[in-house]
């Protein structure tokens, strides 16, 4: 079981429902271009515009759906990433990953300008990728990423 201490790092959670707001428009607009045309082909028993199939037409949607469903998932698991003295914790579509400070080898921090955009903390194992942009306080992120890597753990 993993430390009960977690730090309390605030995030910005309205990029979640601004990002559902766009993606919703984006489904909207598959919708209205692709489904709503074969629909009332359909309904005015013509055949499917150029040369769709009903198999197409499904295939698009099921794509667009899926495709949005996996990128708001993903700002989602991204939020809800948490930190404790023992390590930090995120969420991925086949389950949680730990990664222990002690196991850190190496933290990249990409900036833009003098802004920090991803940190990418990395283990023998795996990497976990952390998007400072959801977060209110981006260097009080940086800073207790580096309170807590190991001393050996190289920092780019």
């Amino acid at each position: 079981m993993h430390s009960t201490t977690h730090y309390q790092l605030e995030k910005k959670w309205r990029i979640l429902i601004i990002i559902s707001a766009i993606f919703l428009v984006a489904l909207s607009f598959c919708l209205w271009a692709i489904t709503w045309p074969a629909i009332k082909a359909y309904r005015l028993d013509q055949p499917l515009p150029e040369d769709w199939s009903w198999a197409r037409v499904v295939a698009a949607d099921l794509f667009f759906i899926l495709s949005l469903a996996i990128l708001w998932t993903r700002v989602l698991f991204d939020l809800l990433t948490s930190f404790s003295k023992e390590g930090v914790k995120t969420l991925w579509f086949f389950g949680p990953h730990f990664m222990r400070w002690d196991d850190v080898i190496s933290v990249d921090e990409f900036r833009f300008g003098m802004k920090p955009m991803y940190i990418k903390i990395c283990s023998i194992n795996r990497c976990i990728t952390i998007n400072t942009l959801y977060y209110k306080n981006p260097e009080q992120l940086v800073s207790l990423i580096r309170q807590h890597i190991p001393p050996a753990a190289t920092r780019h």
